[in-house]
């Protein structure tokens, strides 16, 4: 049903047809925006873009220097509750990134190596899977009720690409295909996590790492 009014929860608001809802549309007709790359957007009169900025700084390291670089932010960081990491290359940039646990089973941080300086990649529980996926374990509770979630996904640079998710819900035993009521079959859930074989985590104790 449609209905007009001169604000969103004015008393004068009235039923009107898809017609009129229509017409009243059209007399606001939205501008084209001729959208751009960001990494194109200029910074001097001489053509340099955003793009050839950030490759100047994106300088890389050796995997020794780059080592030590992670070394040096672990000692200064006030996160001592890691237990076990790992390096590797989870977002396919061609630099290894160092991924950190507190608990032996699953990672819960990912940092990487960029523009001269360490940033976070990801700060979630996950586990590692074939082919460059990663499966991010959550729980969520809606009015008292838990629902625990398997979603897949990729980072491509610092981008995260969503593949799919399952969803289990504790109240009513069943699966869902989103965080809502989007029901789907134990079947059809199992099909979907039976796709993201789990690596072998790979993990190596902290003090390993510290040590050198």
């Amino acid at each position: 049903q449609w209905t007009q009014s001169s604000q969103e929860l004015s008393p004068d608001r009235r039923e009107i047809t898809e017609e009129e809802a229509q017409s009243v549309m059209a007399g606001y007709p939205r501008k084209t925006l001729n959208w751009k790359p960001l990494m194109d957007y200029p910074l001097d009169e001489n053509g340099t873009t955003l793009r050839d900025f950030l490759a100047q700084k994106d300088v890389r390291l050796s995997e020794t220097e780059l080592t030590q670089r992670y070394r040096d932010w672990m000692a200064a960081s006030s996160e001592s509750w890691h237990t076990d990491f790992r390096l590797m290359d989870i977002n396919a940039d061609g630099v290894k990134d160092l991924l950190l646990s507190g608990n032996g089973e699953y990672f819960w941080q990912a940092v990487t190596f960029r523009y001269g300086s360490i940033v976070s990649l990801l700060e979630d529980s996950y586990y590692l899977c074939e082919n460059g996926v990663l499966e991010l374990i959550s729980t969520r509770w809606d009015g008292g009720i838990e629902m625990d979630g398997h979603q897949y996904m990729r980072i491509t640079e610092s981008e995260w690409d969503i593949l799919e998710l399952v969803v289990y819900n504790k109240a009513s035993a069943s699966w869902q295909s989103d965080w809502y009521e989007t029901e789907m079959t134990q079947s059809q859930a199992q099909r979907i996590m039976d796709r993201y074989t789990r690596l072998d985590q790979g993990m190596i104790p902290m003090e390993e790492f510290s040590n050198g």
